[in-house]
């Protein structure tokens, strides 16, 4: 198991986080993306998928900081950040 492997490392919780949130287990995509932000928190690709797993759990406050968060961390004309702008917008 690749998380137990590597225990520290953001990638294999960043990847459950999607896995879980694709599968439609949102309280568990919210937990590994919790982990993956605590053990990454410059990841775009975490900070994001935890993002969604909190808006889909309607945790909308949590969400919106983390799609901020991960907006931050892009390019302002980049297609990621048009993405995370429709997400906040759907939030309002």
């Amino acid at each position: 198991h690749w998380a137990a492997l590597e225990p520290e490392s953001a990638e294999p919780q960043t990847a459950l986080s999607h896995c879980f949130y694709a599968l439609s287990k949102f309280a568990l995509a919210e937990s590994h993306g919790a982990a993956a932000v605590a053990r990454k928190p410059g990841s775009f690709e975490a900070r994001h998928n935890y993002a969604l797993a909190l808006a889909a759990v309607g945790k909308s406050a949590a969400a919106r900081e983390q799609f901020e968060a991960a907006l931050a961390q892009t390019s302002p004309g980049s297609a990621n950040a048009a993405e995370i702008r429709k997400a906040l917008d759907s939030l309002r």
